[in-house]
C-alpha cells in the first residue's frame, strides 16, 4: 500500500463501511495524505496511524465518529483535530507537534473522562501541559523526546490516579520533580533529562504524612548529567524496591538513612556516576539483594562500608580504563 495516496468514502450510501470493523492499523503508508472516513465506525475500539521504518505518515486528520473507541494511536500526523474525543478513549498515543494542543483542547472540555494513559512523543513546540488539567483517572503519563514542552510541578495533585510516570530526552525546563507530586505513584523513570537537578518532596507538606511515600516502588534515573540529590533526609519510601541510577556524572552521595527509610529496597544499581563516594548513614537496607556499581570508583573504593546482612551478596565491579 506504498502508492495509497487517499481514502475516500464518496458514494458509500449513507457512509455506511466497515459497520463491524473493531481494529484498523494503518502502519508506513508514506504517501497517504487524505482520510476521508465514512460517518461512523460504531464498532472501532482500536485505531493506530504510524510510519514504518523511518517513514512517517504525514495527513491531515479528522476523527470518525467512533463511540466504542478505546486506544488510539498517532504517528506523525499534520493538524490532528482531537476535540470530539470519546467519552470511551482510555489510551491515547500522540506524536505530533499539533496534537498536543488539541489533546489538551479536548481534556479542558472534559471528554476524557475514561482516559487512563497519556503517551507523547516528538512535539517540538513549546507548549504548556498543566497537571490540574489531566483526568483524575489517568494512571500512566509518559513524554518522549519533548524538549520543550514544560510540566509545571507545583501544588501536589491529591485526587491524581497517577502511578507511572516516565520523562525521556523532555521538559528541558525540569530541574526539580517533587516525588509526592503525584500521591499515588508507584513508578518513575528519568531518562535524558538534561536540567534535572535533584528529587524532592515538596516543602507545603501537601504529600502523605511528613513527606511519606507509601505508594513509591522503582526510582529510575539515568544521563542527567546535572543530577546532584536526592531529598536530603526526606526520602521516606517504605514500599521502594529498586532504585536505579546511571550516568549521573555530579551525583555525589545516596539517599539519606537507607536503612531506615527504605527497609524494602532489595535492587540497587548504579552506574557511570564518578563522583558518588559517600554511603548513607547507618549503612544499606537490610534486605538488600541486588547491590551492584560499575565505574564508580570513588563508591567502590569505600565498599568496605557497605553493611549486608549477607556480606557474599556484594558484587561490585569497575570498568578497566
Amino acid at each position: 500500500m506504498s502508492a495509497w495516496e487517499e481514502w475516500s468514502s464518496v458514494g458509500v450510501e449513507y457512509g455506511e463501511v466497515f459497520t463491524k470493523l473493531q481494529q484498523l492499523h494503518i502502519n508506513g503508508c508514506k504517501r497517504l495524505c487524505c482520510v476521508d472516513w465514512s460517518d461512523s465506525l460504531p464498532c472501532l475500539t482500536q485505531l493506530e496511524i504510524k510510519g514504518k521504518y523511518g517513514i512517517e505518515v504525514v495527513l491531515e486528520l479528522s476523527l470518525p465518529r467512533t463511540p466504542a473507541l478505546r486506544e488510539l494511536k498517532l504517528g506523525v500526523c499534520e493538524n490532528p483535530r482531537l476535540e470530539e474525543l470519546p467519552q470511551t478513549l482510555e489510551s491515547i498515543h500522540i506524536g505530533v507537534n499539533n496534537g498536543l494542543e488539541s489533546l489538551i483542547e479536548a481534556i479542558n472540555k472534559g471528554q476524557t473522562f475514561f482516559l487512563k494513559e497519556v503517551h507523547i512523543q516528538k512535539c517540538c513546540s513549546a507548549v504548556t501541559l498543566l497537571p490540574e488539567c489531566l483526568p483524575t483517572t489517568l494512571t500512566e503519563l509518559e513524554i518522549k523526546n519533548c524538549e520543550k514542552l514544560e510540566f509545571p510541578m507545583q501544588c501536589s495533585l491529591k485526587l491524581s490516579s497517577i502511578r507511572r510516570v516516565t520523562v525521556m530526552d523532555s521538559c528541558d525546563s525540569l530541574r526539580f520533580f517533587p516525588l509526592d507530586f503525584f500521591p499515588n505513584l508507584i513508578d518513575l523513570s528519568i531518562t535524558n533529562c538534561e536540567n534535572l537537578e535533584s528529587l524532592g518532596v515538596s516543602s507545603n507538606g501537601d504529600g502523605d504524612g511528613d513527606g511519606m511515600l507509601t505508594s513509591l516502588s522503582s526510582i529510575y534515573i539515568c544521563g542527567c548529567p546535572n543530577f546532584v540529590s536526592f531529598p536530603e533526609g526526606r526520602l521516606h519510601a517504605p514500599n521502594l524496591v529498586v532504585l536505579e541510577v546511571y550516568r549521573c556524572k555530579k551525583l555525589k552521595k545516596l539517599p539519606e538513612q537507607m536503612r531506615n527509610l527504605h527497609p524494602s529496597l532489595h535492587t540497587l544499581k548504579i552506574s557511570d556516576c564518578p563522583e558518588l563516594e559517600l554511603f548513607p548513614e547507618g549503612g544499606l537496607p537490610p534486605n538488600l539483594i541486588i547491590p551492584w556499581a560499575w565505574n564508580c570508583p570513588k563508591l567502590i573504593a569505600q565498599q568496605m562500608q557497605w553493611y549486608l546482612r549477607d556480606r557474599r551478596r556484594v558484587f561490585c565491579t569497575i570498568s578497566k580504563s
